[in-house]
Formats: structure tokens, C-alpha cells, sequence
């Protein structure tokens, strides 16, 4: 998955092409439903009967998401380190 436009158009390995608004993407699960929404309060139908998106797809964006979160992980725990030696 690439982002495209300063994160928030994003082109999958597979060509298909999605906008995030700001580049924000997100999820929810709710009773064991999740929702994926993009932007303020978009949504990413991924299921949507006339162009559902594949498994491969679907584990595609979560690679990415999961990527995003750690690199936030590690640099909060790298700020952290910082600014407890820099005392």
C-alpha cells in the first residue's frame, strides 16, 4: 500500500485506489463488527456488494495500519528515553 497526495489518497498493491480525508484511517468493532472509517466520518465499505475488497486487500491495509502504530509506539518510547536522560 502507498500513500499517494500527502497521505490521502492511497493505491494498494492490487491498483485499486481509496481517499482517506487528511489521510486519517480507522477502526472500530462494535459486538464483533468492525468498521473501517477514513477522514472525519467517512467509511470504507470493504464489503460493498459491486466492488468488495479481497482478503488480500484487507490484510494489505491492516499491514499498513499495524506499520503506522508501530513506528508511533517507537517514537513515543524514543521521546520518552529523551527527555528521562536529558534530565
Amino acid at each position: 500500500m502507498k500513500a499517494l497526495n500527502r497521505s490521502v489518497d492511497f493505491r494498494l498493491t492490487s491498483g485499486r485506489k481509496f481517499n482517506a480525508n487528511c489521510g486519517y484511517v480507522s477502526l472500530r468493532n462494535e459486538d464483533g463488527v468492525w468498521s473501517i472509517t477514513e477522514g472525519y466520518d467517512g467509511h470504507l465499505c470493504l464489503d460493498d456488494e459491486n466492488n468488495p475488497w479481497t482478503l488480500e486487500e484487507k490484510i494489505e491495509l491492516a499491514n499498513y495500519m499495524i506499520a503506522e502504530w508501530s513506528m508511533f509506539k517507537q517514537a513515543i518510547i524514543a521521546r520518552a528515553n529523551f527527555e528521562k536522560t536529558d534530565r
